[in-house]
């Protein structure tokens, strides 16, 4: 498998970093140059970050994602290539559509099978699995990183994602507690208060509001406990004095309302 990153190449040298070019096709090329996706014939093609492709060239991937077919830079033979490949960006390729900066043709050729990953923040039960992770990669143990600094990644809203706290475990690994800790995440939007006062001017029955009222408490209840114990939904259940069976059932609760 070959992997391209579409951000670490300058518009003038993509094309030749996908297709190959000829010894002589332009300034500096001094020697005959296989591209990306001639590297990965019969094998797989990784393309990260294809929403910064430029127009002229998402023409050119389209050829070749529909006919097999390709020209190095600087050479008219026409050559063939049986790659499977994988898209991945952070754009809104739906509004980069329709903004024309994304060709339609292409963007219905690459979602044959589309998967959407939510951001971390919308699924911090994996910062703990992603921490360890990392720290395996440093060649570090789970207890280099204590408790508290856990408890507050676990509450990060990590605007970056997972390369945001990757990058956190690497500072905290180098520098240790005088490593910069993530900012706080921001206050909630609708305070117990707040809520109420909504509810109320909605003109929302009392049944209907304390209901509504007890599942954002029981949630943010939940958010907060879990938090505080770095994601450990064994230690959150001690701590809160909750069966652990039912704490799960109540994680589960907090995840659809």
């Amino acid at each position: 498998s070959v992997v391209l990153d579409c951000t670490t190449i300058s518009p003038a040298l993509a094309e030749s970093e996908l297709f190959g070019h000829e010894r002589g096709a332009f300034t500096g090329a001094v020697a005959r140059k296989r591209g990306a996706f001639e590297l990965a014939d019969g094998g797989t093609l990784f393309l990260d970050e294809i929403g910064d492709l430029e127009l002229p060239l998402q023409a050119k991937l389209l050829r070749l994602l529909d006919r097999g077919e390709f020209r190095r830079v600087g050479s008219e033979a026409v050559r063939h290539a049986d790659v499977r490949v994988i898209a991945a960006t952070r754009r809104d390729l739906d509004r980069a559509v329709v903004e024309r900066t994304f060709r339609d043709d292409l963007y219905h050729r690459l979602v044959s099978a589309r998967v959407v990953l939510p951001p971390l923040r919308d699924r911090r039960g994996d910062v703990p699995v992603l921490v360890d992770h990392f720290l395996r990669l440093a060649g570090a143990t789970p207890e280099a990183i204590p408790p508290a600094t856990r408890a507050a990644w676990y509450a990060h809203v990590w605007p970056g994602n997972v390369r945001e706290l990757r990058r956190s475990v690497e500072r905290y690994l180098a520098l240790g507690a005088e490593a910069d800790p993530p900012p706080a995440p921001p206050a909630p939007a609708s305070p117990q208060a707040d809520l109420v006062d909504a509810l109320f001017a909605a003109n929302v029955p009392l049944p209907e509001a304390r209901k509504r009222a007890s599942e954002a408490f029981e949630r943010r209840y939940i958010e907060l406990a879990l938090a505080r114990a770095g994601g450990n939904v064994s230690q959150a259940a001690r701590d809160t004095g909750i069966a652990r069976r039912h704490f799960q059932i109540l994680k589960a609760r907090a995840k659809t309302t």
